[in-house]
């Protein structure tokens, strides 16, 4: 992958935070000009299924096919909310803080794929939302710290969420930011009969937090 993007793993750990808060405010907002602006053609139809599922706007898609992107109209639309009428999963589309709401995995899974006669690199990580928990704490004592992991636990088995980003890839093998564009985000699994976790029906994932050993403290 390196060989034919240039990739820079600290530059996809640099914008990861950005690019997934940035399309949840998008969503959260139905800025649709704005999604598709950040996202490769090639999943246009992909994201007008999300937010028409979303917003309720099933005439998005049909939009979207019928009518070039850049001349495509669109609705006022009723905005999601964190009513508890909403269904559950939706609460994790919503992101308070840049820094302290979303935990990623410290994992990228690189797949090669080929769309329409381009060729592609996906990236993918798992993220959890924590803002019900307060977010990140600035300091966890060791109690603390064991009770928070077994918090964030629970909430990554129901609601872990898959967040994608893709590079299209060109001639050169240089890397270019014009071609590193949002792919996919999945929310939950059909197969969940709950369908608020990307995860099968009954099935768990191994999380764990450890604690930093950088941090210095100035002698008082």
């Amino acid at each position: 992958m390196k060989k034919e993007t240039g990739f820079d793993p600290d530059f996809y750990e640099e914008n990861i935070n950005a690019s997934f808060t940035g399309v949840c405010r998008a969503i959260t907002s139905i800025d649709c000009p704005a999604i598709f602006h950040w996202s490769h053609e090639a999943q246009h139809e992909r994201w007008a299924h999300l937010v028409s599922e979303i917003s309720g706007d099933i005439t998005l898609l049909s939009k979207i096919k019928k009518t070039p992107l850049q001349q495509t109209t669109f609705n006022e639309m009723e905005k999601i909310t964190t009513e508890a009428s909403q269904r559950p999963i939706f609460k994790n589309i919503f992101v308070k803080s840049l820094e302290r709401s979303v935990i990623y995995s410290d994992k990228i899974r690189a797949t090669r794929l080929e769309v329409n006669d381009n060729a592609f690199w996906t990236l993918s990580t798992y993220a959890v939302n924590i803002d019900s928990l307060g977010g990140v704490p600035e300091y966890l004592d060791e109690q603390n710290f064991a009770e928070f992991t077994s918090a964030v636990q629970s909430i990554a088995d129901s609601y872990l969420q898959e967040f994608t980003m893709a590079y299209k890839i060109d001639s050169n093998g240089v890397w270019n930011d014009e071609n590193f564009k949002l792919w996919d985000y999945k929310l939950s699994n059909p197969e969940n009969t709950y369908n608020t976790s990307i995860l099968k029906a009954g099935e768990l994932c191994t999380f764990s937090i450890k604690p930093s050993k950088n941090v210095f403290y100035d002698d008082e």
